[in-house]
């Protein structure tokens, strides 16, 4: 009996959510009248006592109801009443200020080109400074809080809908809006590649150079004509090949 009673309960919570006042937990219904399921998934989770809700028990209470007050279609999710559900209105009067939150890797582009809407949805504001993290969070931990100036979106074109306490656009140009300072780009030394490493020195303080031989023959002496001198001089000869495999003093 207590499980049925927290079924009934939740079931009406989601029909509120998603049939009257999406915009008070955060989320923008398309066309149609769904939400991603992801999308509702985390706005249920930042409720107090809600945190546990899975995918699973959505599709259980959906399951063991033939007119549940809900109903899926693959991804999505929508209530089967929607006549009282706040619709987007065009609004110029708005306030001053306004906060929407972007990536922090789509920070560095968003000043440069402006914020554009996706595919799926427009950009989401709201007056709130709380809701704007809020909503920016659930997609980036690191999500960039930016401060819209809505008078000067609104000189360069930029058209505003009211969704109840949200506020949706389309694009807001750069220069309409704050946010914390760029990072420091890197100076133009910390750019230049890596010198390479230095050679190793050389031990000691000169290098030594390969002999190098000579083409002059050597000079046969007066003497040599005589038997007894080319005697020596074959000696001599003879004792210089064997000279590099004699001991040398210092190591005798």
């Amino acid at each position: 009996m207590k499980w049925q009673h927290q079924q009934k309960h939740f079931e009406k919570m989601l029909a509120y959510m998603l049939g009257r006042r999406p915009d008070e937990f955060g989320l923008v219904l398309d066309g149609d009248g769904y939400v991603g399921v992801k999308a509702l998934l985390r706005a249920l989770n930042e409720e107090s006592g809600l945190g546990h809700i899975r995918r699973q028990q959505i599709q259980q209470l959906v399951a063991l109801q033939q007119d549940a007050a809900i109903e899926l279609d693959a991804h999505r999710i929508r209530s089967r009443e929607r006549s009282g559900l706040v619709q987007p209105t065009l609004n110029d009067e708005l306030p001053g200020l306004l906060y929407c939150c972007v990536r922090q890797r789509a920070y560095a582009a968003a000043v440069e080109k402006g914020v554009q809407r996706t595919a799926e949805a427009r950009v989401v504001l709201s007056a709130d400074q709380a809701m704007a993290l809020r909503l920016g969070k659930r997609k980036d931990n690191q999500a960039v809080l930016l401060t819209v100036h809505t008078g000067l979106a609104q000189a360069q074109g930029a058209q505003f809908y009211q969704y109840g306490r949200l506020f949706l656009v389309d694009a807001l140009p750069p220069g309409t809006f704050n946010g914390p300072p760029l990072a420091a780009e890197r100076t133009n030394e910390a750019r230049k590649p890596p010198e390479p490493p230095a050679k190793p020195k050389t031990p000691g303080s000169f290098t030594l150079a390969p002999p190098q031989s000579s083409s002059k023959k050597p000079r046969r002496d007066a003497g040599d004509a005589d038997g007894s001198d080319r005697s020596q001089s074959q000696k001599r000869r003879n004792k210089s090949k064997k000279w590099s495999r004699e001991v040398p003093p210092w190591k005798q």
